[in-house]
């Protein structure tokens, strides 16, 4: 953004007795251009006398920019130029985003000396076309031409004190910077920003990487080398990678370590730094699956059949030998289990396809359910009769699923059950959770909110 103030200037020396038109002038200028690409910002400013007195006088430059609210000259610099008619002075320096500068092109000439008198006394010899000189002070009144003593010849001139023509100026403003910090599909995070932590499965092996990819834009894209991203000591961050060209910086975050539960609007923080300052922070909370959701479910879906069941399957059986399977009639309600965080908030979206592990004796064992992303996951609570132990594949198991159900027997049994999430163990998990089986084919199932 550009504010132009006086930018050129023609200077007129006027002169007694002398037309409009035959006045002897000189002109300036001042530019002050801000590069968005690069950041840079390019200052120039020159003076140049008419070719009417060319021989006559020097033209002079001196270029100033200074940063507004700042005292420090970010540009000082000046030039005499060398008996052509033309001063200029051009410098490049670096910006700061949110700045505003001013050039400041002072212009003056000096009346040239000439030295050329070849004779003793070798006087130094000069004109003053246009009266701009006076030396009546040494007993000189005639302002056309002055003879100085010399210490000998020599061609070559001088220039006098500066005689000031005046100022230009010119100034621009820079982008404010910028950083916005998003997914890496540049859609908006909410407040809080949630992250999840990458679980354990039963074994020891690591569940599904939870990391999120967050994308930091910042404006102007020239500034992207001056930014770093930080983030506290309850997230992990990674693959962090700047794009120069395309002004970002992506970049993956885990959480490490649960927020507070009474931490629920984020007790962690991402951050886009430049110089030390913080530009923009995100406040995270870092959720972990934490407990089983009231009001619990006691309708499900009821589902009486005959199934092949073994350990991958749900319900899971894991008393069979290797290459077994077991052929049970099962009278069962598919329960929807809702999972909340240690904040009471869902938790699909962090932890879709979460496995489900209950424990059975000491051992965490899978359920061969998964977390949806609606926070659910489905679970089988009800009456399994067996009938018996098979090889799998054999015609037995091939055909048990459509032999006559065995009848429903009179049964009750109360549950508590130790629930993990991605290998988070919820509190509580299922508590004082009963079923009834009441033949020929009623389940009733109670569990307390």
């Amino acid at each position: 953004m550009s504010s132009h103030l006086i930018k050129a200037l023609v200077f007129v020396c006027l002169t007694a007795g002398l037309a409009a038109a035959q006045q002897p002038s000189a002109t300036g200028y001042t530019d002050l251009v801000y590069d968005e690409q690069s950041g840079n910002a390019t200052a120039y400013a020159g003076t140049m006398v008419d070719y009417d007195v060319l021989y006559e006088y020097q033209a002079e430059i001196w270029l100033t920019v200074t940063k507004q609210g700042s005292g420090a000259y970010v540009v000082n610099d000046g030039m005499l130029d060398p008996w052509n008619g033309y001063a200029s002075v051009v410098r490049t320096f670096a910006t700061e985003p949110g700045a505003t500068y001013t050039a400041i092109g002072a212009h003056s000439v000096r009346l040239s000396l000439w030295d050329y008198y070849p004779t003793p006394p070798y006087n130094q010899y000069y004109f003053d076309d246009w009266y701009f000189s006076s030396f009546v002070g040494q007993g000189i009144y005639e302002p056309l031409g002055y003879y100085f003593a010399s210490p000998g010849y020599y061609e070559y001139r001088r220039a006098s004190d500066i005689i000031s023509l005046g100022r230009t100026y010119d100034s621009e403003s820079t982008p404010p910077l910028t950083v916005t910090i998003t997914k890496a599909d540049e859609s908006a995070l909410p407040n809080p920003f949630k992250l999840a932590k990458t679980g354990t499965l039963p074994g020891g092996g690591a569940a599904i990487n939870r990391k999120q990819s967050l994308k930091a834009t910042v404006n102007p894209a020239n500034e992207v080398a001056n930014i770093t991203i930080e983030v506290t000591s309850k997230i992990s961050i990674s693959n962090v990678q700047t794009n120069s060209g395309k002004g970002y910086i992506s970049f993956d975050v885990v959480g490490n370590s649960p927020s507070s539960n009474t931490s629920c609007g984020g007790d962690s923080f991402i951050r886009a730094k430049r110089s030390g300052t913080v530009l923009v922070e995100k406040p995270t909370f870092i959720s972990v699956p934490s407990k089983t959701a009231t009001p619990h479910d006691t309708v499900g879906i009821y589902e009486a059949s005959n199934r092949v069941l073994h350990a991958g399957t749900s319900p899971s059986i894991f008393d069979l030998g290797e290459g077994n399977v077991a052929l049970y009639t099962i009278y069962v309600r598919k329960l929807t289990i809702t999972v909340k965080d240690q904040c009471n908030n869902l938790i699909g979206d962090l932890y879709a396809g979460a496995s489900i592990t209950e424990t059975i004796g000491a051992s965490n064992v899978p359920i061969n359910q998964a977390l949806t992303s609606s926070s659910t996951y489905s679970d089988p609570v009800g009456l399994g009769i067996r009938h018996s132990v098979v090889p799998a594949g054999s015609t037995a198991a091939t055909n048990w699923p459509n032999q006559p159900l065995q009848p429903m027997v009179s049964s009750s049994a109360s549950q508590f059950i130790a629930v993990q999430v991605d290998g988070f163990t919820l509190v509580p998990g299922i508590v004082d959770r009963s079923w009834t089986a009441t033949p020929p084919n009623t389940l009733t199932i109670t569990w307390p909110n």
